[in-house]
């Protein structure tokens, strides 16, 4: 084979595995996270069926576990209902929206902040940008139920934490990745609470204290960032799948071609699967 011919061949799988990737990532993604959800919706919702039992003691304020869910969040007008998970790690935000560990928890006073996906993982906020002042977004935690309502909405840079900080009100902030398809900055929604309707269970009680915990440090990020610690396991799962798919190619050569893409494709996925997750990693974790 002459050199041009190898160039070629070499382009052609690039792009095979650049078009997998994208499969990947807008549809394999929503499959994990969709046994995510399943189960912390009915994970959460025994605990708040365990707390409302006769005799049941009321928890003055609502564990937190990370990557455990801490409520459930409902948007009707763009059709989100999704268990909120803590923490906005890259793998809490594979769960589902996650909440910032350093804002109000859902169900306390104050500014509870909450990120999401906008592309991937079942891109839970994929339609943030639709939202408008007036529309309803609720809550459902150990505390009651709680509704906002939109006040309006803002980009910022993924290093702006003004969006984190304490407030003086009660209030909701969805953030994600902006525009969809970038991470270059962060859109940001701000509901406020607002009074209960026919929709809530019960009045809402805010039992829990109104200091917050410690508000993010100086320097810290609403940027969501990837971990630049998976470039060494993108480096590795490559060259192992270059190393595989050329193997392939000598055994088929060998034998009869067909059985032997047969029996190496599963092992290909599999090294394929490992680089995409590392390189999954390594983008933003709200993207």
């Amino acid at each position: 084979m002459d050199r041009r011919a190898q160039v070629g061949l070499w382009i052609r799988n690039l792009g095979i595995v650049l078009l997998l990737f994208v499969v990947y990532q807008l549809w394999g993604t929503s499959l994990g996270q969709a046994r995510s959800q399943d189960r912390l919706t009915r994970s959460f919702t025994e605990t708040l069926e365990a707390g409302s039992q006769p005799g049941a003691q009321p928890e003055p304020l609502p564990s937190a576990v990370t990557g455990e869910a801490v409520a459930i969040v409902s948007i009707p007008k763009i059709g989100v209902r999704q268990a909120v998970v803590e923490g906005t790690g890259v793998g809490d935000l594979r769960k589902g929206p996650g909440h910032y560990p350093a804002t109000s928890l859902p169900g306390e006073t104050g500014n509870v902040v909450i990120a999401g996906h906008r592309t991937t993982y079942g891109a839970p906020f994929g339609r943030l940008d639709e939202l408008e002042a007036g529309d309803v977004v609720r809550l459902v935690t150990r505390q009651g139920r709680l509704r906002y309502e939109v006040v309006g909405h803002q980009v910022v840079s993924p290093s702006d934490t003004g969006v984190l900080m304490p407030t003086g009100d009660n209030r909701l902030t969805l953030t994600t990745c902006h525009p969809r398809f970038s991470a270059a900055e962060r859109l940001v929604v701000t509901a406020k609470l607002a009074p209960g309707g026919d929709d809530v269970a019960e009045p809402v009680k805010r039992t829990l204290p109104v200091e917050q915990t410690p508000p993010p440090a100086e320097g810290a990020e609403v940027g969501l960032s990837g971990h630049w610690s998976a470039l060494l396991p993108v480096a590795f799962w490559a060259l192992l799948g270059v190393a595989g798919g050329r193997a392939t190619r000598q055994l088929a050569r060998r034998w009869e071609p067909r059985l032997t893409y047969l029996v190496c494709a599963p092992w290909v996925g599999v090294l394929l699967l490992q680089l995409f997750t590392s390189v999954d990693r390594l983008l933003p974790a709200g993207y």
